[in-house]
């Protein structure tokens, strides 16, 4: 329990220090790039995180040996559920519970474990058990911009040290 808390302790600093846009991509070996997930790290705190469609930034797959294509304009609402853990230093797709994503068409994205992914049309979908998985940084998240009474405060005591600084050297002249 110790070791298990003490390890989502790591990860939630390492999440809030290192706040970027993830992109998750599936690739078959044999059929190259089948899709991604594009994340928020800020907000992967749990170990693993469930993720439902409508929790994604983007995503897209597509079907090599197919014709389904599920992007969140044609997949309506959250099916099931994937699994997202941190692993060998990378947030990562473990798993999937049933069918990810489904379309408005009845096209399915399926996460089985961490190699196997089926993309296509419910009862006839194309298999890919060759399946890795990489994480890029699509870009950092930007610090967040000061509001503008932040700003003014700053400012102003800004201005307050230039005055005092002025008035010392002109006692010591």
């Amino acid at each position: 329990m110790l070791r298990k808390t003490v390890f989502t302790l790591v990860v939630l600093a390492s999440a809030s220090a290192n706040a970027a846009i993830l992109q998750i991509t599936a690739t078959s070996a044999a059929h190259g790039e089948l899709g991604w997930f594009v994340v928020d790290d800020a907000g992967l705190v749990a170990y693993p995180e469930t993720f439902f469609a409508s929790r994604f930034i983007d995503f897209s797959f597509a079907d090599p040996l197919g014709t389904a294509v599920l992007t969140p304009s044609n997949v309506p609402a959250d099916t099931e559920s994937t699994l997202l853990a941190f692993e060998g230093g990378e947030w990562t797709v473990i798993a999937g519970n049933g069918e990810c994503l489904t379309s408005s068409s009845g096209d399915v994205v399926w996460i089985a474990g961490n190699h196997y992914v089926e993309i296509g049309p419910r009862l006839s979908t194309s298999v890919f058990n060759d399946v890795s998985w990489t994480t890029t940084v699509r870009s950092p998240v930007p610090p967040p911009v000061p509001e503008p009474t932040t700003l003014a405060i700053w400012g102003m005591f800004g201005g307050l040290g230039l005055i005092a600084a002025r008035r010392r050297r002109k006692r010591l002249v």
